[in-house]
């Protein structure tokens, strides 16, 4: 006896069903990673496709909870519960269970009250889709004078005043050198000032939007990486040599 069509299309529409129940409550889990830092952890769950989560802050006692959707509890899972290390100084232990049907919550018990970051990260290289848990203590430890973090942190200072040094110094003398007096004025003011307000100015608010709208933290970077780039083949092309110039000649 051949079967209806009634039949067929309703087992066609199980078929689809449990396709889309695979799709939704499958998604494949490539490696977990936790790792701890003297300034924050970070846990890392990487995907075959891209997570969707949410988190809540419990401040007594300081845990954070994190919801997976479209996901099924396995083993890969699970072993972010060994991940964690005794010396993290953040991160207790993490619980993982099958909160409900295609939701996995994570708890992850806290030593001290944090700052959490959790975001998305498209592939990279060899990585695939990541979820990412940054762990920030919510109030920055303090640098005691003349310690260890305080000597790093003039030497880092230090270092970039002398690069601030290297950049101003040859450039100061390049454009009163590139113009005559009559308008040397007019021509230094409008490219410095131009490219420190209006690029350099404005470098916070659209790295801001480029992290934003990709939801990568370091999307922000290409802003300066793109700018000094260009800023590099202008003046390999077309800036000419100055040294030796008369700055008081009016051509």
């Amino acid at each position: 006896m051949m079967p209806g069509r009634r039949a067929l299309i309703q087992s066609g529409a199980l078929v689809l069903l449990l396709g889309v129940r695979h799709r939704c409550f499958g998604a494949s889990i490539v490696a977990v990673r936790v790792w701890p830092a003297p300034d924050y952890s970070r846990v890392t769950i990487e995907s075959a496709g891209p997570l969707k989560a949410r988190h809540a802050l419990v401040t007594a006692p300081p845990r954070l909870v994190v919801d997976i959707d479209e996901l099924e509890l396995n083993g890969a899972l699970r072993e972010l519960v060994a991940k964690v290390q005794p010396d993290d100084p953040n991160i207790a232990r993490i619980r993982v269970g099958q909160y409900a049907p295609g939701v996995v919550r994570l708890v992850l018990d806290l030593k001290r009250p944090i700052q959490p970051q959790v975001f998305n990260l498209p592939p990279v290289a060899a990585y695939r889709d990541r979820l990412v848990f940054d762990l920030y203590p919510a109030q920055a430890p303090e640098i005691r004078w003349f310690s260890t973090a305080w000597w790093r942190l003039v030497a880092v200072l230090w270092a970039l005043g002398l690069i601030v040094a290297l950049v101003y110094g040859p450039t100061a003398a390049t454009l009163v050198e590139l113009f005559p007096t009559r308008i040397r004025c007019t021509s230094m003011s409008l490219p410095y000032h131009v490219g420190n307000g209006w690029f350099g100015g404005l470098m916070p608010s659209i790295a801001f939007a480029m992290v934003a709208g990709r939801g990568d933290i370091l999307q922000g970077l290409w802003y300066p990486v793109v700018v000094a780039s260009l800023t590099f083949v202008v003046c390999a092309l077309w800036l000419p040599e100055t040294r030796g110039r008369d700055i008081g000649s009016e051509r």
